[in-house]
C-alpha cells in the first residue's frame, strides 16, 4: 500500500465520520424540536397504568391543632385517618434544569436510531470497496435484518418490558410510602430497557447471519445450550437496572431467539442435505 493510497483512505474515513456526524447533528435538532411529543411517548405507558388505576389508600395523620383539609377529607386535629389518594398524573422534577437535560438527552437518542438508515449509507459506500461483489450483495439484507431486529427489541422493550416493570416496581413501592416518580429517573431506565433489549436482539440477528453464511456450525451451538442459559442471564444482569424482573425479561427473549436461530440452521442443514442427497442420486 502506497502512501498516496494510506492518505486517501484517511480522507475517506474523515469524510465518512463528517457525514455520520452531520446527518446525527441534524436528526438532534430536528428531534429536540419535537421533545415534547418523543418524551410523551416514553411515558405514555405508565400513564395510561397511572389511569387505569389512580386511586390509593394512604394514612394522613394530623399533628397540628386545627383541621387539615386533603383532598376533599377534613382531618381533625391530631388523628389519623385513612384516605383515598388520587394519584398526580404528572411526572416530578427535582432540579431546575432537569427537563432541559431529558429533552437534550431523548433528543440524541432518537436522532441515532431515527436517522440511521441515513448515516448508514456513507458508512456504506466507505466500507464497500473493499467488499467482493457477493459480500456486497449479503451486506445490504444483512443491514436489513440488523434494523429489523433493532426495531422489534425496542418494539418489544415499549410494550412488554417498561409497562411490566412499572407495574412491577409501583406495586412493590405502595407498601412503603407514596410513589412520586422524578421525569429523569424514568427516561433514564426506560432508555435503559430499551437499548438492552436493542444489543440483546441485535445479538440474535449477528447471531443468525453467523448460521446462514455458515461460519458457525448449528451442531456447535445445540452443544451450547446450557452456556446460552448463564449467558443470557449474565446480559441480562450488565444491561438492565440491578433488579430480577428487568433481568428475566431481557434474558428470556435472548435465549428464545437463540433457540429460533437453532431451529432456522437445523432446517437450513437439512435441506442441505436433501439437496446434496439428490444431486448423489
Amino acid at each position: 500500500m502506497t502512501l498516496k493510497s494510506v492518505t486517501d483512505h484517511v480522507d475517506d474515513l474523515r469524510k465518512t465520520i463528517f457525514w455520520v456526524v452531520s446527518i446525527i447533528a441534524i436528526g438532534f435538532i430536528l428531534s429536540f424540536s419535537f421533545a415534547d411529543q418523543l418524551i410523551h411517548l416514553l411515558t405514555e405507558p405508565f400513564q395510561k397504568q397511572l389511569i387505569a388505576r389512580p386511586i390509593t389508600l394512604v394514612e394522613i395523620s394530623n399533628p397540628s391543632n386545627e383541621p387539615l383539609l386533603y383532598q376533599g377529607h377534613i382531618i381533625a386535629p391530631h388523628e389519623t385517618k385513612r384516605v383515598e389518594h388520587i394519584s398526580n398524573h404528572s411526572f416530578h422534577l427535582f432540579s431546575p434544569a432537569e427537563g432541559f437535560f431529558v429533552a437534550l438527552k431523548v433528543s440524541l437518542w432518537a436522532a441515532f436510531i431515527l436517522t440511521a438508515p441515513f448515516w448508514l449509507i456513507p458508512v456504506f459506500l466507505f466500507i464497500a470497496p473493499a467488499l467482493h461483489p457477493q459480500e456486497r450483495r449479503a451486506l445490504v439484507p444483512g443491514i436489513m435484518l440488523l434494523a429489523s431486529f433493532l426495531l422489534l427489541g425496542l418494539f418489544t422493550a415499549y410494550k412488554v418490558t417498561i409497562p411490566l416493570t412499572n407495574q412491577y416496581f409501583w406495586d412493590f413501592n405502595n407498601h412503603m410510602g407514596i410513589n412520586l416518580w422524578g421525569l429523569s429517573n424514568y427516561i433514564d431506565n426506560a432508555i435503559s430497557l430499551m437499548i438492552a433489549h436493542a444489543i440483546g436482539f441485535e445479538g440474535i440477528a449477528i447471531l443468525f447471519l453467523l448460521i446462514h453464511f455458515n461460519f458457525i456450525d448449528v451442531d456447535f451451538l445445540k452443544s451450547k445450550r446450557r452456556h446460552a442459559i448463564v449467558v443470557s442471564l449474565i446480559l441480562g444482569a450488565l444491561l438492565t437496572p440491578p433488579d430480577v424482573l428487568s433481568q428475566l425479561l431481557v434474558a428470556l427473549p435472548l435465549y428464545l431467539g437463540y433457540e429460533l436461530t437453532l431451529f432456522y440452521g437445523s432446517l437450513r442443514k437439512r435441506r442441505a442435505c436433501a439437496t446434496e442427497s439428490t444431486l448423489n442420486f
